[in-house]
């Protein structure tokens, strides 16, 4: 190597986000906005700092621009290819987890959905698009709670397709009725040993009409019991309905003391916020995740009890806020649980709004989940 690489090499890797930007082309081409906000960035307050580190780039000829797009040159691919061989050589030398150089970026909440009659009805490959307009590495996606009131093993086997057809892109999470027993353990136990790496959406409001609080609590207890050597975190509905708001979840919670527990949507109205940090304080395996919090009675018409037309109060964020302040930024995970750009930009602002710190806000869109998950 001549003496006037190895200078420029040095100069190109000794930067974070030049890092991040030359893992984040590897590969693929990406447009400014869908790399400044990938490298954790805020388009509004960081936009000149992420412009020196992108010149670098340029100058140094790393990195080309077509039209919107950006991509790696070859000497590029060869520095892109350098960083994953030291990450690789941290690993065999020292045994241990390293702190990746990649920025990941995670959506912890998603849902495929088969049925094309629903508002709720999105594909892999339409999911797959939303990610990659966002700057989202990955996406942990799970059935429709509909799909698995009545059926077993179809709903899972829509996810396991997506996993195989985008094994870098999607973590799956598999769901099924308590209430099926025998068959509901053996349908977890088939899917975490396809791979599957949590247990959710469960929402214990969808089987309401066959069977009384208790019942659906012991099947639940039982269903997890019979799962054997798993660890993975199971994700749960929380809402403002008989079965679902937090202290009724919180009664199974409290069985539960050595598993990973998501409290889906921050318990999704604003008036229940105190009781979901409350059960959050009482139980430290516990965590939140944004996604469509929080709704206001106020901002819904009654006359229009659909929940594809509800949409979060304007001042969710200072909700957010709250959670993280009482909590620690630790227990926050993003998700969008989002079927179109729309919904999927809403939850993105509400987390830009925070003013996060660089670290909170790398700990609220990926690191949190990837330690839970095991990712790296």
């Amino acid at each position: 190597m001549s003496g006037e690489v190895l200078p420029s090499i040095l100069k190109v890797i000794s930067n974070r986000i030049r890092r991040n930007t030359i893992l984040l082309l590897n590969g693929e081409k990406r447009t400014y906005v869908e790399l400044l906000v990938s490298c954790g960035l805020d388009i509004d307050r960081h936009c000149g700092w992420f412009d020196y580190h992108l010149g670098v780039l340029l100058d140094e000829g790393v990195v080309t621009k077509k039209e919107d797009r950006y991509s790696l040159t070859d000497y590029g691919k060869g520095i892109a290819r350098l960083l994953d061989t030291i990450e690789e050589e941290s690993h065999r030398l020292f045994q241990k987890e390293v702190t990746s150089m990649k920025k990941e970026l995670i959506d912890f909440h998603n849902c495929l959905d088969s049925n094309q009659d629903r508002p709720t009805f999105q594909t892999a490959d339409i999911l797959v698009k939303r990610l990659d307009k966002y700057g989202f590495d990955m996406s942990t996606i799970m059935p429709n709670p509909l799909e698995t009131l009545t059926k077993i093993e179809e709903p899972n086997n829509l996810i396991l397709e997506a996993m195989k057809n985008y094994p870098k892109r999607f973590i799956g999470f598999c769901c099924v009725n308590p209430l099926f027993k025998d068959k509901a353990a053996k349908e977890i136990t088939r899917c975490l040993n396809l791979g599957f790496k949590g247990i959710g959406e469960i929402t214990l409001d969808m089987y309401q009409a066959s069977a009384d609080f208790t019942t659906i609590h012991k099947a639940l207890i039982t269903l997890i019991g019979n799962i054997k050597n798993s660890d993975v975190p199971i994700q749960f509905h929380v809402g403002d309905t008989s079965y679902s708001r937090p202290k009724e979840i919180e009664k199974i919670i409290s069985e539960l003391p050595e598993k990973t527990i998501i409290m889906g949507h921050m318990g999704g109205w604003k008036h229940l916020l105190d009781d979901v940090i409350s059960v959050a304080e009482r139980h430290e395996n516990v965590y939140l995740d944004t996604a469509w919090a929080f709704l206001d009675r106020k901002t819904i018409d009654p006359d229009k009890d659909d929940p594809a037309t509800f949409t979060p109060s304007p001042d969710s964020h200072l909700l957010v806020q709250k959670a993280i302040s009482e909590l620690g930024p630790e227990r926050i995970i993003f998700g969008s649980d989002s079927f179109n750009d729309e919904e999927m930009q809403r939850e993105l602002n509400k987390i830009e709004a925070l003013n996060l710190t660089a670290k909170e806000r790398k700990l609220i869109m990926g690191e949190n989940l990837a330690r839970i998950l095991k990712l790296h």
